[in-house]
């Protein structure tokens, strides 16, 4: 085949006209240079053999090939075949935003409008979104083939592609000066909207004999809404139907889009569903901890599929019911679960290893399936999930761990049932997608930032990680200590050196079952706040990456107090016998000229944890840990962290005034100004590999929807980042960005964002509205506009006002939790609202059990309730066409 591109481009003096293309499949690129005789008009041929598709866009470059400028569009597209293409393009820089780009739109969202490209030997394209409800594209103009300027017999355009629309012409209409415009025309009859400005006006195209013919035009000139979403948040296990067996399952979750689908809801959003599984405590039930980033959660495995096998016995079916209570008993879950998974792994495990379907899916997840399968019977048989305590099995090796499995009939059977579990799990996730896709229902995955220390990423990939620090967040209005994760810190170093290759592997294993994400703390791409081993409390910790300051830079700045000793805790006698008894100051401290500091017994405040149980003991002693105005650098020794909020310390106190102040510049500058550009460039060397360019010209056609959490104290250099790589927002109203405002205003969201009332770590709406009546009253005046005193209660009234005005933001996605849509009826609502927090932040050990308190079933029957919603959503330009 032979492609003639022609663009009308007036170029300037020392400036070329190339097109790049990329031959799909196999990914072939190269570069053609146009050439012009009046400078007005730019041809060159290409000849295309094997390739399927070719994609290509401009660029205009200088005598030496450097770039100039570049369309700032997605890479047009054109399926090859036999013969001549004439290709008539206009050089464009407006296109949909590249978010619309990716495959949650591409595949979900406006899959049920799009059909095959059109067959005809003349061809226009069109970019423009999809019209308004009861209206149609269509094209008119002078010629006999485009209905000569008679909108009854203007040509319809068929929906070809994500945003593409094309419609058949005849040769006519591609003649030169040939005059036309787009328009929307009724679909029962009515006035058709005509397209804004004046006539769009055919070029000088080349006619060749035989050729087939494609004008690409730029985007439909009208003035119509973006689109707009709407959807709903929550953790698969929260989920319930009747039959549920104690947890919700995927075939809840399947039961929750579809339900989703009947409100005009988009999207719906779920916490991770990873396998957390480490002793099959109530410490497990921490979604957030995954022992593998790739394997799913045997719990969300729906039994019901095998509710005609002989395991499904009455008396199985009455512990299964016994298990519904109001909130999730996650270790009696896990123990009745895994005795059927027993079971049902004896009954058909051989067969269905065995089937065709299993052994693809083997074959396909090998890298991560068999590690992790080998990792579960070895945490079985050691009783510990830490890897390092299993002897000679503590180090990952391929070798030994395969020749365990050839020789252990144990080791075998046990990696079997592991992997059997994994592909039941998989079966029924992707029908769920496949589900949500056909009823154009985006399913939004969450991506942890961090992994268990004691997990399979953890025993097969060490060197990707640093140990000897713990992830987590520095202190907020949340958390007075800061937050201590658990999770080992990312060695991005050495991910480097395989270009992250473990890091792409999740995200592809992701788009298996999710058209968009949730970046969670989104940051820690930037920079993660880095707590020591040795602390336990997030307000000992430093950012990694970081620029500490050497003592050089002390100096310069005027500090002049030695930074070593303001590593240490020290204190006089006054200030400990305030808060502890001569025994305690006696056992605890040594006393070196008048200064008592801890002694190394108790001298971390994970000493200190394991040294007593006294709540009240190890609260002060930790404490007095945290009374430090620097925090050595573990790998340069000689360079020093400001602590965060040291000013709240006695050192600080201890200082001059002069010293005082020159602190306060130091920790200002680094928390806030120092490392912006830094962490930006440590950013762009993360988030464009991982998160994809939709218009690039080689771009994935699924790529992933990113949506970020950046909550909490946001570095100046996040927005911009974020910006670039059109990654969405977060934008809670209690958590406003501006620092000048109490509560943010919707109205004044930014598009590329999701908007919401709440996260999973925060109260929801109605108890939010309890907790301090002060701050209710304000928003109250502020953000409802009301006048007098503000309801004791956030009654159905006053969240379907809350819930109006996000949904009236400019906001790309609306995503609500499910217990602020509910509090929408007056027969829905728990009667509890302290009942639907999902997590507390600040409490480590807090058990995550929220479930539902009424069955989907029931929620899906109140048909008021649901035309409430449609209604809802269908104002705010949100709905479901």
């Amino acid at each position: 085949m032979v492609l003639h591109f022609h663009l009308p481009y007036t170029c300037h003096n020392g400036e070329t006209l190339r097109v790049v293309y990329c031959l799909m499949p196999g990914h072939k690129k190269g570069k053609k240079t146009l050439y012009s005789i009046d400078n007005e008009n730019h041809t060159t041929e290409l000849k295309v053999s094997k390739a399927n598709e070719i994609r290509y866009r401009y660029e205009v470059c200088n005598a030496d090939g450097i770039v100039l400028r570049s369309e700032a569009i997605a890479p047009r597209r054109v399926t090859t075949s036999k013969g001549h293409l004439v290709l008539c393009d206009r050089w464009s820089d407006d296109q949909p935003e590249p978010a619309l780009l990716r495959g949650a739109f591409a595949s979900t969202i406006f899959h049920e409008t799009r059909h095959d490209a059109i067959a005809a030997n003349c061809i226009f394209r069109l970019f423009a979104p999809e019209p308004p409800a009861g209206y149609r594209w269509a094209i008119c103009g002078e010629c006999e083939s485009l209905g000569q300027w008679n909108e009854a017999r203007a040509v319809y355009l068929t929906c070809t592609g994500i945003y593409r629309w094309e419609a058949a012409a005849e040769l006519d209409a591609f003649t030169s000066g040939t005059r036309y415009k787009y328009m929307l025309l009724p679909e029962g009859g009515g006035q058709a909207i005509w397209e804004h400005g004046d006539d769009r006006v055919m070029p000088n195209v080349p006619h060749i004999t035989g050729a087939r013919y494609l004008h690409t035009d730029t985007r439909a000139r009208f003035d119509l809404p973006r689109w707009h979403g709407a959807g709903v948040v929550i953790p698969v296990f929260s989920l319930r139907t009747y039959g549920s067996q104690g947890i919700g399952d995927f075939g809840d979750l399947q039961n929750c889009v579809e339900w989703a689908a009947a409100c005009g809801m988009r999207a719906v959003q779920v916490l991770p569903i990873n396998d957390t599984t480490v002793l099959g405590t109530w410490a497990d039930s921490y979604p957030y901890s995954a022992i593998s980033v790739f394997a799913l959660h045997p719990l969300y495995l729906d039994l019901r599929e095998w509710r005609d096998t002989p395991l499904w016995t009455p008396s199985r079916e009455a512990d299964f019911a016994a298990l519904e209570q109001p909130e999730l008993d996650y270790e009696a879950v896990f123990k009745s679960k895994t005795a059927f998974l027993r079971e049902l792994y004896a009954l058909q495990g051989e067969k269905v290893l065995k089937s065709a379907e299993c052994c693809d899916f083997i074959e396909a997840n090998k890298q991560w399936l068999t590690p992790y399968a080998l990792f579960s019977h070895l945490r079985n048989v050691k009783h510990t999930a830490n890897f390092r305590n299993w002897g000679k099995f503590a180090e990952y090796s391929p070798k030994k761990h395969a020749e365990l499995i050839e020789t252990d009939e144990n080791a075998k059977s046990e990696t079997n049932f592991y992997i059997f579990v994994q592909y039941l799990l998989h079966r029924q996730m992707t029908r769920v997608h496949e589900r949500a896709r056909e009823l154009g229902v985006v399913l939004k995955g969450d991506i942890p930032i961090g992994v268990s220390p004691c997990g399979t990423d953890a025993w097969t990939n060490g060197r990707l990680f640093h140990f000897n620090g713990q992830a987590g967040a520095p202190p907020d209005a949340f958390s007075r200590h800061g937050q201590n994760w658990g999770f080992p810190t990312y060695n991005w170093e050495a991910m480097a050196e395989d270009d992250y290759a473990w890091w792409r592997a999740r995200f592809a294993h992701m788009a298996k079952y999710f058209d968009a994400y949730r970046l969670d703390h989104v940051l820690g791409f930037f920079r993660i706040w880095e707590i020591p081993i040795s602390q336990r409390y997030g307000i000992l910790g430093k950012f990694r990456p970081s620029l500490p300051y050497s003592r050089e830079e002390l100096l310069e700045a005027g500090f002049h107090a030695e930074p070593d000793e303001l590593c240490r805790a020290t204190f006089d006698r006054t200030t400990l016998a305030a808060r502890l008894n001569e025994k305690e100051i006696a056992k605890y401290f040594t006393c070196e000229a008048g200064r008592y500091s801890l002694k190394d017994e108790v001298g971390t405040q994970d000493r200190i944890f394991n040294h007593t149980q006294n709540q009240r003991l190890r609260e002060t002693l930790c404490d007095l840990c945290e009374e430090v105005l620097f925090i050595r650098d573990d790998e340069h020794p000689d360079r020093f962290h400001p602590r965060i909020m040291a000013q709240a310390t006695r050192s600080y106190n201890e200082l001059t005034e002069d010293q005082r102040q020159t602190f306060n510049r130091l920790h200002d500058d680094y928390f806030f100004h120092r490392h912006n550009n830094f962490w930006a460039a440590e950013a762009m060397k993360k988030l464009p590999m991982l998160t994809g360019d939709p218009l690039a010209i080689d771009a994935d056609d699924d790529l992933l929807l990113p949506c970020a959490e950046d909550l909490g104290l946001i570095p100046a250099s996040v927005p911009p980042v974020l910006a670039k790589l059109h990654i969405l927002t977060l934008e809670i109203q209690r958590m406003p960005k501006a620092s000048w405002t109490r509560f943010g205003r919707p109205h004044d969201y930014p598009y590329l964002c999701v908007c919401a009332a709440c996260t999973h770590d925060m109260s929801p709406f109605r108890l939010w509205w309890i907790e301090d009546r002060e701050r209710t009253q304000a928003y109250w005046h502020e953000a409802l506009g009301r006048t007098g005193d503000a309801p004791y209660e956030a009654t159905p009234e006053v969240c379907e006002t809350m819930m109006a005005a996000h949904l009236n933001s400019p906001s790309m996605l609306c995503l609500q939790a499910m217990q602020d849509w509910l509090a929408l009826s007056p027969l829905l609502r728990h009667p509890n609202p302290a009942a639907e927090q999902i997590n507390i932040p600040a409490n480590p050990q807090h058990k995550w059990a929220y479930r539902l308190h009424v069955p989907l079933e029931i929620i899906r029957a109140d048909t008021g309730f649901t035309e409430k919603l449609r209604g809802l959503i269908a104002r705010s330009g949100r709905a479901r066409q």
